[in-house]
């Protein structure tokens, strides 16, 4: 295989301008293709993929805990990761009750708007989920409360 000169690599730059829809297609067929042979070999190994996917999860939720905190906002627990078990289950919530994912790719989109979400520990969340639910609490009310509760 030749090496490519800079004139070959205007020549594809020129034909990429040129041809945007082609050049799409072209991607998608080769990610199409990537995608399948991932899925194969999942099927094929169901434990190493799943070994794989919790390792993975493990990372980006390290990742989330950097950027939006690991400590329960309300009550102060920690949520840091011991031995691959979270010692308290710290839940990341969302601020303004918008609809997010709630699947594997939850982690991606909190990643992603990091501002929108704080962490609570499994306790807090649920009473301030139930308080939203029942009496129309905002997480900022809380907040608000607790701070003035402490003085």
């Amino acid at each position: 295989m030749r090496k490519s000169t800079p004139r070959d690599v205007k020549r594809a730059a020129k034909w990429n301008k040129d041809h945007p829809e082609r050049r799409r297609e072209i991607i998608n067929r080769s990610n199409r293709k990537r995608m399948d042979k991932i899925v194969q070999w999942g099927r094929e190994h169901p434990e190493a993929r799943n070994q794989t996917v919790r390792k993975n999860q493990r990372k980006v939720r390290e990742k989330v805990m950097k950027v939006v905190g690991h400590a329960c906002r309300l009550c102060g627990k920690d949520g840091r990761e011991h031995d691959g078990r979270s010692v308290n289950g710290v839940q990341f919530h969302e601020r303004h009750y918008k609809p997010h994912p709630q699947s594997a790719s939850a982690l991606w989109y909190i990643l992603k708007h990091p501002e929108d979400f704080i962490p609570l520990c499994i306790k807090c969340h649920t009473v301030v989920e139930y308080l939203h639910d029942v009496f129309g609490v905002s997480i900022e009310e809380i907040e608000i409360w607790l701070k003035e509760r402490k003085r």
